[in-house]
């Protein structure tokens, strides 16, 4: 029997997943990356060689768990987290750690007339500030004059497996100096200029399924893998999310909700469409020919973690949940409005818990952040499906925090929809197992390949009476508060 090996590397670890026809994993390896360096300005990041060693080792643990079976292997797909940029030396050696992703800094935008001008609408002049190009230039000047290629995660470790510099549409989601329609890098130096990425900096681009590169003689030696093996282009881990999840751009009515580090709620639409109120973010799909509508709730389940370490300090997430579950629907009034890292369609937005009282305690936090993580994708729901101009009727949740049954069953009263779990919560891995099974020509196209991986899972219905009590919070608690402390921090 044929396998495809999906790497994944993420915020938080890497892994390596074998995958069979049917998308079960055969094998898996797992390593956690070093923790991110985190500055009271806003600065966070992240060193790649650290990514990429939790990567190879990953790719060694699942080869050794294969035993002979590795020899089945016909090719690898990769996706990673997206906006985490590596400033790289000529032949790729980075000159710093990666700017991440949650990286809040933005750039000066003084030196253009244009960008003065259009920076009297602040969510313009967000736009242009927080180019990664325009944030390296203002914080670490020398840097950029040393700077030779400017890379993505994902092209940079695809030059650590091939020796190529590429990458694929999907990769770049936000502003960039692309062609959203052609999947192209633009003509002309001006978007370039203003976004302070020359062109050379960036990698080729390769259309969704095809192939970044082949396995280089030297990383095969070391990964026990056959050098020449092809990685295939996927994109994002949120694209391949959806594509994971067996959402495909012939069936309209599917929606992918990622209760990841960032949580997410993606649709797929066949034609380009951008948003310019950027509530709503348009990239290139992990399949071909087709485009993600995203909303995108920055800090998602990383609010756990954030509880966890600094309020909790350490203690059990089962435990935590334990507690949160002793704790009345709607936490007794206490409302989290999970804005720890603002959108760029309301940067004034600032995160909060309301309504504090003395009886308040650490269970009370824990069910009130989950609430407002659920709540405001509540919100993104809808937002997407006015987008979208259509109702999202076959809802797939996945990530970490789709493990917990009492959250996606939070998740399915809050939105007062079912909810389907999918046979793992590994979906961007296994979107990139439907590409590589693709291009290894196992299916002749995605949909047959995700109708044969993706299926399974469980259905999860709301609880009648909880939905009814969410929805009046949601109506008469949260969107207020949200509202009110958007005003309270707009000037």
């Amino acid at each position: 029997m044929s396998l495809v090996l999906a790497l994944d590397a993420g915020t938080q670890s890497s892994r390596a997943i074998a995958m069979d026809p049917q998308g079960t994993e055969v094998a898996m390896g797992q390593v956690s990356h070093a923790p991110l360096t985190v500055a009271p300005d806003g600065a966070v990041t992240q060193s790649p060689q650290d990514v990429w060693e939790a990567l190879e080792r990953s790719i060694i643990q699942c080869v050794e768990a294969l035993g002979d079976r590795s020899m089945e292997i016909e090719a690898l797909a990769l996706t990673t987290q997206r906006y985490t940029m590596i400033p790289c030396a000529d032949d790729g050696t980075p000159l710093m750690d990666a700017i991440h992703w949650l990286d809040r800094r933005r750039g000066e935008v003084s030196d253009s007339w244009l960008l003065r001008m259009i920076g009297t609408v602040p969510k313009l002049r967000t736009i242009f500030a927080t180019s990664r190009g325009r944030v390296l230039r203002t914080v670490a000047p020398d840097v950029y004059a040393q700077t030779r290629r400017f890379l993505p995660l994902s092209a940079w470790l695809t030059l650590q497996l091939t020796g190529s510099v590429a990458d694929t549409p999907g990769s770049f989601p936000g502003m960039w100096p692309m062609d959203g329609k052609t999947g192209t890098w633009r003509e002309g130096p001006g978007m370039f200029d203003l976004l302070c990425m020359p062109k050379p900096w960036l990698p080729d681009l390769v259309p969704a399924g095809g192939v970044l590169g082949t396995l280089s003689h030297d990383v095969a030696g070391r990964v026990g893998l056959d050098a020449g093996l092809p990685l295939v282009a996927v994109g994002g881990d949120k694209q391949a999310e959806i594509l994971g999840s067996g959402g495909v751009v012939t069936d309209p009515g599917v929606g992918a909700i990622s209760l990841g580090t960032a949580a997410s709620v993606t649709t797929l639409v066949p034609s380009f469409s951008q948003d310019f109120s950027a509530r709503i973010y348009t990239t290139a799909a992990a399949q071909p020919d087709a485009w993600c509508l995203e909303y995108m709730l920055n800090r998602g389940m990383w609010m756990i973690t954030w509880l966890q370490r600094e309020v909790h300090r350490g203690e059990a997430i089962a435990q935590l949940e334990a507690e949160a579950q002793a704790v009345p629907l709607g936490a007794e009034g206490l409302t989290v409005i999970p804005r720890w890292g603002a959108p760029v369609a309301s940067p004034h937005e600032r995160g909060a818990m309301l309504g504090f009282s003395d009886h308040h305690g650490t269970g009370h936090m824990y069910r009130a952040v989950m609430e407002g993580v659920c709540m405001d994708l509540r919100r993104g729901l809808g937002l997407l499906e006015a987008r979208a101009k259509r109702r999202l009727d076959d809802l797939r949740v996945g990530g970490g925090g789709a493990r917990s049954d009492w959250v996606v069953q939070m998740l399915a009263s809050v939105l007062g929809r079912p909810l389907r779990r999918g046979r793992t919560q590994e979906l961007s891995a296994l979107g990139a197992a439907v590409n590589a099974a693709v291009h290894a020509g196992w299916y002749h196209d995605h949909a047959a390949a995700a109708a044969a991986m993706t299926g399974g899972g469980v259905i999860i219905e709301p609880q009648a009476e909880d939905a009814a009590a969410y929805r009046t919070l949601y109506r008469e608690q949260f969107l207020p508060r949200l509202g009110a402390m958007g005003h309270l921090h707009r000037s």
